[in-house]
C-alpha cells in the first residue's frame, strides 16, 4: 500500500482591469488520481478478520474555476463585492476487477461519478386498477405484486440478470427481464 498519485493540469488566465477596480480569475483543470485505496473481498478460508485495502482505483476531475471581485469607494465608504463559480465532472476509470461498491442509496462504479444516487427508476403512478393490471401482465415485482394498487409508485424494468450472452464479470444484463428486482438499480443523479 502507497500514497494516492495526484497529477493535475491547470491553465488559468487572471485579469486586473478598470484602474484596479475589477479583478477576474478564470481557469481549467483537470486532475487524474491513481491508486486510491479500495478494500477487496477475499475467501473466508484465508481466515483474515477484515478484507485488505489496497490501491486500486483511479478517478478523473475536471472543471472550470471563475471568480470576479469588484472594489470602489463612496466618499469614505470602501465596498467590495466577489462572486464565484466552481463546476466539477468527476468520473471513475477503474475499480478492483470493475466491482461496484454500493452504500445505502449511493455507488461508486466505473464510468460513473462517486457517489452517485443509486435506485429504482419510476415512471409514474398508478393511476386507475386498469393501469395496475396492465402493469402485472408485464411485469412482476415479486414479493409486492401482491399490494400494487391505484395511486403507488410505478417502476420500470430496466435490467435483468447477467446472461450467458452478457461479456464476462458482467454485473447485470442491458436486457429488461420483466421483472423488479436488485439489477434493476441504476444512475439516478449525483
Amino acid at each position: 500500500m502507497s500514497w494516492e498519485t495526484v497529477t493535475s493540469t491547470s491553465l488559468g488566465v487572471d485579469a486586473i482591469l478598470f484602474d484596479n477596480k475589477l479583478a477576474i480569475t478564470t481557469e481549467y483543470y483537470y486532475r487524474l488520481t491513481d491508486g486510491i485505496l479500495q478494500s477487496i473481498s477475499i475467501p473466508l478460508v484465508i481466515g483474515a478478520l477484515n478484507n485488505p485495502v489496497l490501491n486500486l482505483a483511479q478517478v478523473e476531475n475536471s472543471g472550470f474555476e471563475f471568480q470576479a471581485s469588484y472594489n470602489n469607494k463612496i466618499g469614505k465608504l470602501a465596498y467590495n463585492a466577489s462572486f464565484n463559480l466552481t463546476t466539477v465532472k468527476n468520473n471513475v476509470l477503474s475499480l478492483y476487477r470493475r466491482q461496484p461498491s454500493t452504500n445505502g442509496n449511493l455507488r461508486i462504479e466505473e464510468g460513473y461519478p462517486i457517489n452517485f444516487l443509486y435506485g429504482y427508476k419510476t415512471d409514474g403512478i398508478f393511476q386507475t386498477p386498469d393501469d395496475v393490471t396492465a402493469w402485472k401482465a408485464k411485469t412482476t415485482d415479486p414479493g409486492r405484486d401482491a399490494y400494487k394498487a391505484q395511486g403507488d409508485v410505478r417502476f420500470v424494468d430496466l435490467y435483468g440478470a447477467p446472461t450467458a450472452s452478457d461479456p464476462p464479470g458482467a454485473i447485470k444484463s442491458y436486457v429488461p427481464d420483466g421483472k423488479i428486482d436488485g439489477n434493476d438499480q441504476t444512475y439516478l443523479g449525483k
